[in-house]
């Protein structure tokens, strides 16, 4: 699928994959012969090489992580999501790849901010130095990919299917994201500009969402048992009160990180 979408011309800013695919050493060359920067999930085992030894010491990406001093983790969002930033500590530890000459390898460690020993690996490639904000911007994009295929399955029943051809398969998984995109479509396009005042977040209904969209078309197109006017009523009160609810959790988790110390 790579191959083909490079074939294609297919500009790949990042390429991101869980533990699975970060543990295939053959995916990664392959990514480095194309200059394709990634952000791939590892397991606490890998064995990797510090640039630290210069290159002939082997040491697990667990091991290297307990190697990290404390000056050396920065508290950084990855992103926005919710209930609010999906904020931990990061840290980088910069690798060596025998065989490999061009490029910059890093290994990017995650930690959560309520206990210390819950740690997550990746293997960042980039053609050059990369800031660690940005290595953790790319690795919290995986959130939205997960949020997008979670949305799907639930939303057009993209995982709702009982064949044993691949033919059928591809159909249903065709159809299913096609609408799925149509509704992400709708979505975007009724979306209201990013407010500069937080707070009135309570006083506004949130953005539209695949669900609501989905609702109201159910609601209109589908089968109208209720007035137009009582349906979009209905929706505008459903978001006002999540916008409240939003609110509350976002203020709630941004006072709990502060209070965590680094």
């Amino acid at each position: 699928m790579l191959a083909r979408a490079r074939a294609a011309g297919f500009p790949a800013d990042w390429t991101l994959g869980d533990a699975v695919h970060g543990s295939d050493p053959g995916l990664r060359r392959e990514l480095e012969n194309w200059a394709w920067s990634y952000v791939l999930a590892i397991k606490s085992s890998e064995p990797l090489r510090p640039e630290a030894g210069n290159g002939l010491i082997t040491r697990t990406a667990a091991e290297l992580a307990h190697t990290i001093p404390a000056d050396r983790w920065r508290r950084l969002s990855a992103g926005d999501g919710t209930k609010g930033p999906r904020t931990c500590d990061w840290a980088t530890v910069p690798l060596i790849v025998p065989g490999v000459t061009t490029g910059s390898h890093t290994l990017l460690v995650r930690r959560a901010l309520t206990d210390r020993d819950d740690l997550a690996f990746f293997l960042v490639f980039a053609g050059a130095p990369t800031p660690l904000q940005e290595m953790v911007r790319a690795a919290g994009l995986r959130w939205t990919i997960e949020a997008g295929f979670e949305a799907a399955k639930g939303e057009v029943g993209l995982d709702h299917y009982e064949v044993r051809q691949w033919i059928a398969w591809y159909r249903h998984i065709t159809l299913a994201l096609l609408a799925h995109a149509f509704l992400a479509v709708i979505m975007a396009q009724t979306a209201p500009a990013e407010k500069k005042n937080r707070d009135d977040l309570a006083a506004d209904k949130v953005p539209l969402t695949i669900q609501e969209i989905r609702r109201l078309l159910a609601q209109l197109v589908l089968v109208v048992k209720r007035s137009i006017k009582f349906i979009f009523g209905w929706s505008n009160w459903r978001r006002w009160h999540q916008a409240i609810a939003r609110r509350c959790h976002i203020k709630r988790k941004i006072a709990k990180i502060q209070k965590v110390p680094l």
